[in-house]
């Protein structure tokens, strides 16, 4: 699926329907995991190895581990058009982004860990699911709320970066155990020749969606890593 691992409703009323193409794939087919593992790899045209059944488990809590981090995410995208948002639209109106572009942007308000374990438990998300990512945002303050995803080269949620809007320092804070090793946006910039090289992470994200650029990734800082470089 060419924009990452999940179909996001686009109609005009906007009603927030997420869910993972396993998800989709599964629950529209009425398959078991093992099913819904053979069918995307049919999908796919890939020929899968030969897997027993702790194989297919380990998938199946990586995936689920997967849509508590993507399902956080759709929780502060929400947040962030009601009015509590407000403040934050403001600040990201002030730096010239349009509405449509903050919503390409995927950016997100974090109010509370507490607000999220309500979202993720109304979801149905098992509280061993929801466990490690609630406890990675323990140390996010009040002061930062403008919420940006951290995607892997694969393009799924990794952690978050929550942002203050209001001189606050540090500006940016990362959820615990957050690795960046990977610059940021890599996951739209793969296959590119050639990439762009910005250091800001919104700077990242407005460049892509005001210029539809897809080579375009951010360091986050004012050097070029080993790490980030082997990526």
């Amino acid at each position: 699926y060419k924009d990452g691992t999940r179909i996001t409703c686009n109609r005009r009323e906007n009603c927030g329907l997420s869910q993972s193409l396993w998800d989709y794939v599964q629950g529209s087919r009425k398959l078991s995991n093992q099913e819904t593992l053979m069918e995307l790899a049919r999908l796919a045209g890939y020929t899968l190895p030969d897997l027993g059944p702790e194989a297919v488990e380990r998938l199946e809590r990586a995936r689920a581990q997967a849509n508590a981090w993507e399902s956080s995410l759709d929780h502060f995208r929400a947040e962030l058009w009601e009015e509590k948002g407000r403040a934050v639209r403001d600040y990201l109106k002030g730096r010239g982004y349009s509405d449509n572009e903050i919503r390409g942007m995927e950016l997100g308000l974090f109010t509370s860990v507490k607000d999220l374990s309500a979202y993720l438990k109304g979801k149905g998300i098992k509280r061993d699911e929801a466990e490690p990512v609630l406890k990675a945002l323990e140390n996010i303050t009040k002061a930062h709320k403008l919420v940006i995803p951290y995607r892997d080269p694969a393009g799924r949620v990794k952690g978050f970066i929550v942002r203050a809007t209001d001189g606050t320092e540090p500006k940016y804070l990362y959820n615990l155990g957050l690795r960046r090793d990977a610059p940021f946006n890599l996951d739209r910039a793969r296959g590119h020749s050639e990439l762009i090289v910005v250091e800001g992470y919104l700077d990242a994200l407005a460049v892509r969606e005001r210029a539809e650029l897809g080579n375009v990734i951010a360091l986050g800082d004012t050097s070029l890593s080993e790490p980030k470089l082997d990526q």
